[in-house]
């Protein structure tokens, strides 16, 4: 929750800075996206504003992979917190770049809107983001290898599918229902949010089935349950809902 907070806060909130920093009126901001009035932003404006929210997942991922080398060879909740910064911040650029243009409304369509030669932009961003998939595919199995640590096979095996199932169904949850909580019309822009972001994170699922394969030198991951984590998913996961699925108005 802590991380999908964090992942999603940043997406949005990186869409209303730069719409404020090329002068466009974002007047509303939510956990399903920054509502404006694009109509007045030149070509450099509306590119400004349609990659910005993939380029703080972008800067959320590499501070990800920096807290997974922290701790090399021993890792703890602060390397677990740095794969899934990685891959929950990757994965759904990856979505919004094949989603987006098929489905829109949504960050690429504020720049592909602007052009007539839409079909072929669309199909180059598609393009785009399934050879993105392909490198963040790569290293991601290998990666939470090295997240849950040395043990025999089978106990790693069960640590990966633990580890991205309550993962995947927490971040899911927070984005779900803070949708739900928001009520946002159109009904669409919550419904294309919630599709993004769990359909674009369903291959760290795929990863933990590849992990009793990789052995890794070092430590195991410790298995005991840390209560202040808890308390500090659900008191994250509570501001989350309660700030960004009702949603912030702004002033034009």
């Amino acid at each position: 929750m802590v991380v999908t907070a964090v992942v999603v806060a940043g997406h949005e909130f990186a869409h209303l800075l730069a719409a404020r920093l090329v002068g466009a009126p974002a007047t509303f901001l939510s956990s399903v996206g920054v509502v404006g009035d694009w109509s007045g932003l030149d070509d450099g404006g509306a590119i400004v504003v349609g990659a910005s929210g993939s380029l703080s997942n972008v800067l959320l991922a590499l501070v990800g992979w920096l807290l997974l080398r922290v701790r090399a060879g021993r890792p703890t909740l602060v390397t677990v917190a740095g794969w899934l910064l990685v891959y929950l911040s990757l994965w759904p650029v990856v979505g919004y770049a094949v989603l987006s243009p098929i489905v829109g409304p949504d960050d690429w369509m504020i720049v592909l809107d602007r052009f007539p030669n839409r079909g072929a932009l669309r199909a180059t961003i598609i393009v785009t983001g399934l050879f993105a998939a392909g490198v963040v595919w790569r290293a991601m199995s290998e990666k939470l290898a090295l997240t849950i640590g040395n043990g025999l096979a089978a106990d790693r095996r069960r640590r990966a599918r633990q580890l991205v199932w309550t993962a995947w169904f927490a971040g899911t949850a927070l984005v779900t229902f803070s949708a739900v909580v928001g009520a946002h019309e159109p009904w669409t822009r919550g419904a294309i949010a919630i599709a993004i972001f769990a359909l674009s994170t369903i291959p760290i699922l795929v990863a933990a089935e590849e992990v009793g394969r990789i052995p890794v030198p070092g430590e195991a991951l410790p298995g005991e349950r840390s209560v202040p984590a808890l308390v500090l998913g659900m008191l994250c996961g509570i501001a989350f809902v309660a700030l960004l699925g009702p949603g912030i108005t702004f002033g034009g």
